[in-house]
């Protein structure tokens, strides 16, 4: 099976079509679940999809961005689109630069989008859509079974041989059903993931110590030390250099936009920040990028970026002196920028490298710690989708996680 992966695609909006481009767009999102002419709910691929237009660079043309977060090959994933929303996909590219229709609606996407690289944060990577909605299925029908039954009194072992035995007496479609990934197998996995990159780390070491390269051993062990330690010197210098000097403007900067902010129990996110001026700077995001793409791939697998647990998806695209940051999460926009704050130190990493963001100390301390600072910048970079696609709009992550590991625990009981 695919992993879950997600598509990017910035595109120049032609001529003055903005106005005309944004009108389709907020009318396509005030009437998603009833159009037809895209249907995201009949997709098998698609967990988030959203539309929504960037400002130009420079004096340049408004740009549309459309992202998604599916899981499948990308041909699959494109068939999708095409099937249930190519008259959508023609009729919204049609004021893009570049695009062309072709005979079969919606066949113009294959050769016009360009995936852009970014780095990519998922909560439950590598979960299809069928394994996500079985679990939520079945964990409500034995939540509705439950509730009509007087278990008061019961053993608990007589209350899960009811449960069993009512799930073998439903049709299979309506049964749990096995998938390969399972919250289980992630632990183990991240288990691996931790011993592996202990060992890749401490068995260099210990082989030039046994061999008697003593000097290259002890190099080997402290260098990574060392480097953190020079990297976070010179970042406070350009720190206090950056205070020494006027503030340069923020081209991305803009007022505070509040439009589709909280739509409901999810929401989208996209913010547009610019780098800071010198290859210091761009040098340091790079950085800190490269450690969020191995720390979201190989460790922040178990439905938690750092220690917050309402992220379902995230990404940072770095475009030119651009930082583009798109996520779907749970919860208000104040409560998601509080959880940032409290974890502040990933944030400051990455944002204190953009103009705008609240003065860092040391790369990784205040910053986002002054929370008013921080929710002002992000409501100054904020970009509304005007439209927003979840498959599963009501379900936090943390109750996805606990339908998931009920329905394979259950699924192993049968």
């Amino acid at each position: 099976m695919p992993g879950l992966t997600v598509v990017s695609v910035i595109s120049d909006v032609r001529g003055k079509g903005e106005r005309k481009l944004r009108t389709l767009l907020e009318k396509l999102g005030r009437n998603l679940g009833c159009s037809k002419t895209i249907q995201f709910n009949r997709m098998q691929t698609v967990h988030y999809a959203a539309w929504l237009i960037l400002p130009g660079v420079n004096n340049g043309p408004a740009r549309l961005l459309f992202e998604t977060n599916y899981v499948g090959t990308p041909d699959a994933h494109l068939a999708d689109l095409i099937r249930y929303g190519g008259k959508a996909f023609d009729h919204i590219y049609a004021y893009c630069a570049g695009y062309r229709a072709k005979k079969v609606p919606g066949e113009g996407i294959r050769d016009y989008f360009q995936n852009l690289s970014s780095v990519f944060y998922v909560a439950l990577p590598d979960r299809p859509l069928a394994d996500i909605r079985n679990a939520i299925c079945v964990y409500e029908q034995a939540t509705a079974f439950l509730d009509t039954l007087a278990t008061k009194g019961m053993a608990k072992e007589e209350v899960d041989a009811r449960l069993i035995a009512y799930f073998q007496a439903q049709p299979p479609a309506k049964r749990p059903q096995k998938f390969d990934v399972t919250q289980r197998g992630q632990m183990w996995r991240l288990a691996l993931h931790i011993v592996v990159a202990a060992l890749l780390y401490l068995l260099p070491g210990g082989a030039l110590f046994y061999f008697k390269f003593h000097k290259t051993a002890i190099a080997w062990l402290v260098l990574p030390f060392l480097y953190l330690i020079v990297i976070v010197l010179a970042g406070r210098v350009q720190e206090l250099i950056e205070e020494s000097r006027p503030q340069p403007s923020d081209p991305s900067y803009g007022p505070e936009e509040f439009r589709q902010l909280n739509v409901g129990p999810q929401n989208h996110l996209c913010t547009l920040a610019t780098i800071r001026p010198g290859w210091f700077r761009r040098y340091l995001l790079k950085q800190a990028l490269l450690l969020g793409t191995v720390l979201s791939r190989y460790f922040f697998i178990l439905g938690k970026l750092d220690l917050m647990p309402t992220i379902h998806f995230a990404r940072w695209i770095l475009m030119g002196d651009e930082l583009i940051f798109l996520s779907n999460y749970d919860g208000s926009f104040s409560s998601y920028l509080a959880d940032f704050s409290d974890q502040a130190w990933g944030v400051n990493l990455v944002w204190g490298n953009t103009i705008g963001f609240p003065p860092t100390r040391f790369l990784t301390r205040d910053g986002a710690n002054d929370l008013d600072a921080f929710e002002a910048q992000g409501l100054s970079h904020f970009h509304p989708a005007q439209v927003f696609y979840s498959a599963y709009p009501e379900y936090p992550v943390q109750n996805l996680i606990r339908y998931l590991e009920f329905r394979d625990a259950l699924q192993r009981a049968l």
